[in-house]
């Protein structure tokens, strides 16, 4: 009883211990770690193994409860950490307690060579991913053979200075040694710069990627190393040197291997003269040409390992010696083994200073051999780290010895954020601040985990700070002022249970890159005492479902373009006092009631003769009363405003009569939207207007006319044209008849009669000449004589084209291709809008956009087209032929009509810059349906899908072969289409209302020649716009055709109207 009473804690001793950590992965999770103690335990592994060392307990501090969970975590020993404790069972010695760690400065490392900058051999051989020498059947290593071979080059000298005692001719001697053995460079001969082998090591001096990292060509790696595979991430070079990724250092730009290769001999002189292996006043030109090459291979560390005595080798077995030996001999010295020299490092490390406070202790080693300090230490070949070795174990941010490349100091700096714009530019820009970092020993206390995370509580003299960071660059620093700089690397969380206040007494910037939401589900309440300014770059939608209410002592509000307001229900103005309008263009009421005006006095005044009676507007007497008296709609005419319809207005003239024929004809019933698709592109000429069939007459549409009346006439059918309409009005003679008093006239008789008549002379000279002759002497123009005969032109057209035109459209009917439900919801469609109109309708005339001139000329060699070929900032060849939404309608260019495949092309590029790139930027949702089509007379040759036969067949079999040959003589009309100059479009999700409204931002946004606004009963029933370009000519913004809404290609109005609800 006395023995064990003695052998209790405290009782009989202190028998105290240091050992070296082997294993913490305790089952128990008590923090415990098995131990081999100095003294106690053999250093033979076989002997006694890791799993049989007995469990010490830690001893925790006083403020830790170390009970149910609460206090501080007892971890922190790591395998390989020295301890120091005592046994609680006194002599027994078999429960060891731990009581604090010891730090030293370790000579060596078994993760230095990992780590160093190179693992390339003189053999050069393979490796396998796990590092292995990969060896033929023979059991020979297989070298490696370099990726390329460089021609000869003159190497550019990089050698800035010396490193006693070393010249710098011996220098580049060495260098040039290391070189040939690294790359099979030959000095003055190949340079293999370009040289990558096969575990990454790269260039003529085989440089990995720690290397690159330590001399600054590539940044640190957050929460972890870089590796050779990351070098070809550019995003990881830092420019220097010029180098911005691995192909640059491949083509060694501006020099960089050479100078690289010199800053890393720099580097490890420094080191070696650090680690004492070498001193520039005693060491010899041998040695120290000998232990930088030894350096090139294994580091400074493994050159300090080799002057002791150790011969360490790298991943291929290569010997450090081997590269000594190498060095040595590239000066001109013996190339010897080199002979172990002193440890001129007087600081023992940590196994040495356990060592000799046990020798200091009472009793002595009782095992010799625990005097072999290899048998204690990292089981695992973890511990010490390499960026320790021959420095104190305490952390370098706390100790600040001038080299931090392993702490997060230099990964901050490296990754930080600079140029951080702010709003409206209000205060420029700014950039997160560099560390606050100025520590000085013993001041700062350091703790780091083994991943990385860090703390630091920094009581450095005017450098106070906190700093938390976590391994992957997250971080929180507050300097000595008490900024506080906060870094999330990843996704941030701020939740708030209950109430949140900020409050900032300065300025608070805040600055999104991507999108911001903020869902307020109460009350919102902002105020602002200064002035404040929004800038919206793009659209703004502000939606209110309840009351909405803006007071101000003053409003302004600019549009550049249009200002549109609707009210689903009252609109009411009330001004304290005057009100005021002031309209550069035209003025339209329209009223679904009455329109009442109660005032003193009303005053109006045009400026000249305000036409108000039958004969001003171009209506009967009957028709002017309805207009007055019952509305517009009462007339049963299209509602036009009455303006519009006066025929002093170039842009109404006769426009009553023209729509009242589209609305009993017209332009067919087949657009671009048939139940068959490919029949729609076949007859797709009828969308474009009315044509006159037969020799000698009108061979194009109404559609064409470009500004209405005679000019319009001449430009799409010449004079002949022009003559078959004046006889379809009783001339019949056509010009001749009309012009007799004209031709009267001997100053005008005698300007005709060297052209032989007034059609040869407008045939040569034009109508503008023919205009001027007839101005001059007093008969005003050729449209002016038209109208005192009391014709009008436009309803000419219309008769003329009726008889033809009913026939084809009759015999398409007849065929059975379209069903007849479709079409006649289309003519309902019509006949209710003559009926009663549309409560939304744009009449006013487009904007006058001035088309951009394209040059095409690159393409004017080409004999071939590929649908790369890039006509503008977003579009190619084949998104406007061969590769269009509609597969019905893709197709490669062709000649055609007259055009050659360069004419086309060089239409397409016009259509694409001042049309589609115009739209695209404006509705990135924008489709192109179809653009190029190849002409009739090609289509109806194909052997699948043809359309065009299948509709003659249907007409011939079902009407008769006159109706089928005058659908193929409208079919064989040239169109916009079939020349690269028309293009239709369809908006991917928008409503047949959006379309009205996207039609109205092209009509005043898009330099065209004509936008037709379409709607369709047939096939999908979903709107398109057409969109034609001329480069040679644009309709005038006056021309009636200039816009046109359609309804399954007949055209109800010449401006547009909102149909999607009819």
């Amino acid at each position: 009883m006395t023995a064990s009473v003695d052998n209790l804690f405290a009782r009989d001793g202190f028998f105290w211990w240091v050992g070296v950590v082997e294993d913490r992965m305790d089952p128990l999770k008590l923090g415990r770690c098995r131990v081999r103690i100095l003294g106690y335990h053999v250093d033979n592994k076989q002997a006694l193994p890791t799993a049989d060392l007995p469990w010490a307990m830690p001893m925790q501090p006083i403020f830790s409860a170390a009970i149910s969970g609460k206090g501080q975590t007892p971890l922190g020993p790591l395998e390989g950490t020295w301890v120091v404790g005592f046994f609680a069972d006194g002599k027994d010695m078999q429960q060891p307690i731990m009581m604090g760690t010891m730090g030293g400065i370790a000579s060596s490392s078994n993760t230095c060579t990992a780590q160093s900058q190179n693992t390339n051999n003189t053999v050069n051989a393979q490796r396998d991913s796990n590092g292995n020498i990969v060896k033929d059947q023979n059991g020979n290593a297989i070298p490696v053979e370099a990726v390329a071979t460089n021609p000869t080059v003159t190497v550019s000298n990089s050698i800035t200075g010396t490193l006693p005692p070393l010249s710098q001719s011996q220098i580049q001697n060495v260098m040039d040694a290391i070189a040939q053995r690294e790359s099979s460079s030959i000095a003055g001969g190949v340079q293999n710069y370009d040289t990558v082998n096969s575990i990454g090591y790269v260039g003529k001096y085989q440089f990995g990627a720690p290397a690159l990292q330590t001399l600054g060509y590539i940044k640190p790696k957050l929460g972890g190393t870089r590796t050779n595979a990351d070098l070809n991430d550019p995003n990881i070079w830092t420019g220097q040197g010029g180098v911005n990724n691995l192909d640059d250092f491949l083509a060694n730009k501006n020099n960089v291997q050479e100078n690289a290769m010199y800053a890393n001999m720099e580097f490890n002189y420094s080191e070696l003269k650090r680690l004492g292996v070498i001193d520039a006043g005693t060491s010899t030109n041998e040695q120290v040409a000998g232990y930088l090459t030894a350096a090139h291979l294994k580091g400074a560390g493994g050159a300090k390992q080799l002057s002791l005595g150790k011969d360490g080798v790298d991943g291929y077995g290569t010997q450090a010696s081997s590269y000594y030996q190498l060095g040595a001999a590239a000066i001109g010295g013996t190339g010897n083994k080199p002979v172990a020299v002193a440890d001129r490092n007087t600081t023992n490390s940590g196994l040495n200073t356990a060592l000799n406070l046990l020798r200091t202790a009472s009793g002595a080693l009782n095992n010799p051999k625990l005097g072999q300090p290899d048998a204690f230490s990292d089981p695992n070949s973890v511990y010490p780290k390499c960026e320790y070795t021959h420095r104190a174990d305490t952390n370098k941010l706390a100790t600040n010895n001038d080299d931090l490349k392993t702490t997060p100091k230099p990964v901050k700096d490296a990754n930080k954020i600079d140029n951080v714009d702010t709003a409206n530019h209000a205060s420029g820009s700014w950039k997160e601040p560099p560390s606050a970092y100025a520590a000085k020993y013993p001041y700062n206390h350091v703790k780091e985990t083994e991943s990385g995370h860090v703390i630091e509580l920094d009581d450095t003299p005017n450098a106070e700070r906190i700093h938390i960071y976590h391994k992957s660059g997250t971080y929180v620093e507050i300097d000595r002022e008490g900024s506080v700089s906060y870094k999330v690397m990843g996704e941030n969380y701020n939740i708030f249970i209950c109430n949140n206040r900020i409050y900032t007494q300065g300025n608070m910037h805040v600055t999104v890159d991507g999108a911001n939401t903020l869902l307020v589900k109460n009350t919102l309440d902002v105020e602002v005492l200064g002035k404040t300014t929004i800038n919206i770059k793009n659209d703004a939608d502000l939606n209110v479902s309840g009351t909405f209410n803006i007071k101000a002592q003053n409003l302004n509000i600019e549009t550049q373009q249009d200002l549109n307001i609707r009210a689903g229900n009252y609109f009411s103005n009330t001004v304290g006092g005057d009100l005021s309008y002031t309209v550069s263009g035209d003025e339209h009421h329209r009223a679904s009631g009455d329109i009442n005006m109660d005032a003193s006095d009303i005053n109006l005044n045009s400026g000249a003769a305000n036409p108000t009676g039958a004969d001003a507007t171009g209506l009967d007497d009957g028709v002017v009363t309805a207009i007055t008296a019952q509305g517009f709609a009462a007339t049963g005419l299209t509602p036009l405003p009455v303006d519009i319809a006066n025929p002093q207005n170039s842009f109404g003239k006769g426009l009553s009569g023209l729509l009242g024929g589209f609305g009993t004809g017209g332009l067919g019933l087949l657009g671009n939207a048939l139940s068959n698709p490919a029949i729609a592109n076949a007859v797709a000429g009828f969308s474009q207007g009315l044509g006159v069939l037969g020799s000698g007459t009108l061979q194009s549409t109404l559609g064409s006319f470009g500004g209405g009346g005679v000019g319009g006439i001449l430009a799409a059918g010449g004079v002949d044209g022009l003559n078959s309409v004046l006889s379809a009005g009783g001339l019949g003679s056509g010009l001749e008849s009309i012009l007799g008093n004209a031709l009267s006239n001997p100053a005008i008789a005698n300007a005709v009669a060297g052209f032989g008549s007034a059609a040869n002379f407008i045939s040569s000279e034009g109508l503008g000449s023919f205009n001027q002759l007839l101005n001059g002497q007093g008969f005003g123009n050729l449209d002016s004589i038209i109208a005192d005969a009391g014709l009008d032109l436009n309803s000419l057209v219309v008769a003329k084209n009726t008889i033809a035109q009913t026939g084809i459209l009759d015999a398409i009917k007849s065929s059975g291709l379209i069903p007849a439900a479709d079409i006649l919801a289309g003519e309902n469609i019509i006949n209710n809008f003559y009926k009663y109109g549309a409560s939304t309708l744009d009449v006013t005339l487009p904007v006058a956009v001035a088309s951009i001139k394209t040059d095409a000329t690159e393409f004017a060699s080409w004999t071939d087209f590929p649908d790369s070929a890039q006509l503008s900032k977003y579009f190619n060849l084949g998104d406007v032929s061969s590769r269009v939404q509609d597969v019905s309608s893709q197709f490669k260019i062709q000649d055609q009509v007259g055009l050659s495949q360069y004419d086309i092309i060089t239409n397409l590029k016009a259509l694409s810059v001042n049309v589609l790139d115009t739209v695209y930027e404006r509705y990135p949702n924008m489709q192109i349906s179809n653009a190029f089509r190849p002409a009739a007379s090609y289509l109806s040759n194909l052997d699948e899908n043809n359309a065009y036969a299948d509709l003659l067949s249907a007409i011939q079999s079902n009407v008769g072969a006159d109706a089928a040959a005058a659908v193929q003589q409208q079919l064989d009309t040239p169109t916009p289409f079939e020349k690269g100059q028309a293009v239709n479009l369809h908006f991917k999700g928008a409503s047949a209302a959006d379309y009205y409204e996207i039609a109205q931002w092209i009509k005043n946004n898009v330099a065209y020649d004509q936008v037709r606004l379409e709607y369709s009963t047939l096939g999908s029933s979903e709107p398109w716009i057409t969109v034609t370009h001329n480069p040679a000519y644009s309709r005038d913004v006056e021309a009636f055709d200039k816009v046109i809404t359609s309804v399954n290609g007949q055209v109800v109005a010449n401006y547009l109207v909102d149909l999607s609800s009819a």
